[in-house]
């Protein structure tokens, strides 16, 4: 067979075909995995800020679909859902918003409340142990 172009254009086809398959597999499993928390975390931001009058329905429903070994694509759908009706901002805003964020400081424990004189450390002593197997063990070795 002289013919190298249908040599290549068989190889390349089996090549494609294999990387087709690997990828749907890959795909398959990733899909059919337990959703992460960052998942969680996404959609409850996104339903927090959805209007609870407008949105009742919606609401309701990731409320019942919401379980704790959710599938990936499962929770993706709610997640789109929530997002259609309730779009994303700019990436703008979402800049203004970290950039004006106010940390709380609890100032329930001030340093001024810190008594420093009890982080000394004192010496205690300890009793003495009266364990008999103590006593041989002391023996053996006296007898060595």
């Amino acid at each position: 067979m002289n013919t190298p172009w249908l040599k290549s254009l068989i190889f390349w086809s089996v090549v494609i075909a294999i990387v087709y398959v690997v990828f749907q597999c890959t795909q398959r499993t990733e899909s059919s995995r337990a959703a992460p928390t960052l998942m969680y975390e996404r959609l409850y931001y996104c339903a927090k800020e959805l209007n609870t009058q407008q949105h009742q329905a919606l609401i309701h429903k990731i409320k019942s679909h919401v379980q704790p070994n959710i599938k990936q694509n499962e929770l993706m759908q709610l997640l789109n859902e929530c997002r259609q009706a309730n779009p994303m901002k700019s990436t703008e805003s979402y800049m203004q918003l970290i950039k004006n964020i106010e940390h709380q400081i609890v100032t329930s424990t001030t340093a001024k409340d810190i008594d420093h004189s009890q982080n000394t450390i004192e010496d205690e002593t300890y009793p003495e142990v009266n364990d008999p197997s103590l006593d041989s063990n002391e023996s053996e070795i006296e007898d060595e």
